[in-house]
């Protein structure tokens, strides 16, 4: 870590608001540069948490109660349904996924997995648990329960804040 990062997120007892917001921008940063597609086979982060709910909540049968849809992927990322059809083409192209049209609906569009998808996401699923048993051994596994539980609880309330600060914006203009 560089000094002056160092400086900054070094913890005091009691500081200015303007240090507190700082070191809470900077550390937003700092986890902003985490990439852990760089280790993982030939999936990028996003697309391995794209698999992830896949395999997790059901691959398209051909029927309407099974299977996870553009939309779905779309609130469970956090991101554009645009975002996400780019991320599906991309894994098309690779050969990772198969977009099946309902045939009931034809606006909505289903994903299953390839064997080549499956097997890629084990081979990173590896990958991923190496990491984590890592940083559970440094840090222990009740610490990383509550990183997780913060980051969830950090990230709706800096949204909220955000979505009402620019909103009190706009109407003020």
């Amino acid at each position: 870590m560089e000094p002056v990062q160092r400086q900054i997120n070094d913890i005091t007892p009691i500081e200015p608001e303007e240090v507190q917001a700082a070191k809470l921008i900077n550390t937003m940063h700092i986890f902003s540069k985490i990439n852990i597609g760089t280790v993982l086979g030939k999936l990028s982060q996003t697309e391995y948490l794209v698999i992830y709910f896949v395999r997790k909540h059901g691959e398209y049968d051909g029927h309407c109660n099974n299977g996870v849809n553009v939309t779905s992927l779309s609130e469970v990322l956090g991101v554009s349904t645009p975002a996400v059809s780019r991320i599906l083409r991309s894994l098309e192209e690779k050969g990772f996924i198969r977009r099946i049209t309902n045939s009931k609906n034809r606006r909505e569009t289903y994903i299953s997995l390839t064997d080549t998808g499956r097997q890629i996401y084990l081979q990173d699923r590896e990958t991923a648990s190496l990491l984590y048993k890592a940083v559970e051994e440094k840090i222990g596994k009740d610490e990383v329960r509550e990183l997780v539980r913060l980051s969830l609880s950090f990230n709706r309330i800096m949204c909220e804040e955000i979505e009402r600060i620019n909103l009190s914006k706009t109407n003020s203009i």
